[in-house]
């Protein structure tokens, strides 16, 4: 009898578990899904800008390689795809740059004057931490960023600590950035007037 006493408790805590890991998962950002589309929306400009080109070179009559007829026998439908291709590859890269969080706080408006985000070139957690940053932007000031790497005396005092972010002047998160925490710093701060 004790031994299913404990299985079930043991069922119960693993469910509470999964249950809080989902709701976690519900309200956070994948920062790594963030990053392809960098790569795919880059080829699609790039395709549908050569193939525009192309287009119109062929239009011109300038453009005489083996792909020139089948540009001017059906242009209007290639005319689509490669401005279809463009508007795919500027939409991937303008979403990827403005990520948004399910995440709300109990009051909307934003919070703080200030945000000091301190980095350095090569730095994946402080591309990490400006990403964070820009999710929750709706409830935040713009943020200023502070490469390091230009100034000695910022060398030295934060060293390897980065990235460091102040709020109104004061350092909030070194390194990993946190996104519970900074949740936690919005929710517990209410909104300015």
């Amino acid at each position: 009898m004790t031994g299913l006493g404990l299985v079930s408790i043991n069922n119960i805590a693993g469910k509470m578990r999964s249950t809080q890991a989902q709701a976690t998962r519900k309200c956070s950002i994948d920062m790594s899904n963030l990053r392809a589309p960098v790569f795919i929306g880059t080829a699609f400009i790039l395709l549908g800008a050569t193939g525009m080109y192309l287009l119109l070179e062929s239009q011109n009559g300038t453009f005489t390689g083996r792909l020139s007829h089948p540009l001017t026998a059906h242009a209007p439908i290639w005319g689509m795809t490669f401005a279809g291709m463009l508007g795919l590859g500027i939409w991937l890269l303008w979403n990827r740059s403005h990520a948004q969080t399910t995440w709300r706080p109990t009051y909307s408006g934003r919070r703080f004057r200030t945000i000091v985000l301190y980095t350095r070139s090569g730095c994946p957690l402080c591309d990490e931490a400006a990403e964070l940053l820009g999710a929750y932007r709706r409830w935040l000031p713009p943020t200023t960023e502070v490469d390091i790497d230009l100034d000695h005396d910022l060398q030295e005092r934060l060293g390897e600590e980065i990235p460091v972010i102040q709020v109104d002047g004061k350092t909030r998160f070194k390194g990993r950035i946190s996104e519970v925490l900074l949740q936690r710093l919005i929710e517990g701060t209410p909104p300015l007037a």
